[in-house]
């Protein structure tokens, strides 16, 4: 299953033999996107917001998540559901081509990355 929108795609595969998880390779965020194109300033962190709700709404309903995401209005999310011990994936692993991390310069930016949470991580 593919969802495809302007600026992300959303997929639900896995490699061979593994339970399918959501990726999203978010490649133009609409809002940090427009912050950007119209030169306007914002928080040094802003792209953490979507993290910041994110991950609570998602662990709520029974998903494990990573996610990493370079201020210019890119990332990467991979979804897994809690009991899937499949460790994220490897860059192009399963978005091929789409994936966001395939990008000339997803690697000279700043990053973000916020992996999957620890159990010790989970009381905080």
């Amino acid at each position: 299953m593919e969802i495809r929108a302007s600026s992300f795609k959303l997929r639900a595969n896995a490699p061979k033999g593994q339970k399918r998880f959501p990726i999203s390779d978010m490649h133009d965020c609409p809002s940090k996107g427009f912050l950007i194109k119209n030169n306007l300033q914002q928080y040094k962190d802003y792209c953490d917001h979507c993290i910041g709700w994110l991950r609570p709404v998602l662990e709520q309903a029974g998903f494990r998540i990573d996610h990493e995401h370079n201020h210019q209005g890119q990332c990467w999310w991979e979804f897994r559901e809690q009991e899937n011990p499949s460790p994220a994936s490897e860059t192009g692993e399963v978005s091929g081509q789409h994936d966001v991390r395939h990008l000339p310069h997803w690697p000279q930016k700043e990053h973000d990355r916020f992996p999957e949470k620890s159990d010790s991580d989970k009381s905080q």
